[in-house]
């Protein structure tokens, strides 16, 4: 996958002071950022268009560049230390269950997570232990949490957000508050910056639909 130049890039972009969603990776503006860069710049795709990631993937794409610049294998390093720490709270689950902690290595060893992150490098991998922890928080009834880690993971990648109903008590408001709240201070972030906070995600929807 060509994806993980692009979160490279965004890291880069946000480095230099600038929010990765005012200009698209061809832009004018960002012409010193291209400069002598033939490892990075020439393997994004869609370069005349803004980016498509949230604000949690942005916050940790720039966190990711900031420890290890312009590393793609650094990226990929990073994301599969952030799939793997999804295995606390789903052993925290299994705990709870009172299922063998050996059941972990079903994740840990899975090839398909090993040839998509390791290999591919997918965002997705940062949703995973914020989704988990969302699911041990509702059974273990801590509704704000719940909220909090469904907002955080929905700050990643959007559709962690459509889990909101499932785990969702009826007649509870402390998950929808804190999952809304959570939401508006991700994108509170970036906003007033530059450029819509949407990005590039409003034309892929119409492209697709």
């Amino acid at each position: 996958s060509d994806d993980m130049y692009r979160y490279v890039w965004d890291g880069r972009v946000q480095a230099a002071g600038i929010s990765p969603y005012r200009y698209p990776p061809a832009a004018a503006s960002l012409a010193p950022l291209r400069r002598d860069d033939s490892t990075i710049w020439r393997y994004i795709n869609r370069k005349t268009a803004f980016t498509i990631y949230p604000p949690g993937a942005q916050a940790a794409f720039w966190l990711i560049y900031r420890l290890h610049a312009d590393s793609i294998t650094w990226t990929k390093t990073a994301l599969t230390l952030a799939e793997l720490s999804a295995l606390a709270p789903l052993a925290l689950w299994l705990r709870r269950q009172g299922l063998s902690l050996l059941r972990l290595l079903i994740i840990a060893w899975s090839p398909l997570a090993v040839f998509e992150v390791a290999g591919n490098g997918h965002v997705d991998a940062l949703v995973l232990a914020p989704l988990v922890l969302a699911w041990w928080a509702f059974e273990t009834r801590r509704p704000t949490l719940v909220g909090f880690s469904l907002g955080v993971a929905a700050l990643l990648k959007l559709y962690p957000a459509l889990f909101l109903p499932l785990l969702w008590t009826r007649r509870d408001v402390k998950a929808p508050l804190a999952f809304a709240a959570t939401l508006v201070g991700g994108y509170a972030l970036y906003w007033g910056r530059g450029g819509s906070v949407l990005g590039f995600l409003p034309t892929y929807l119409n492209e697709r639909f």
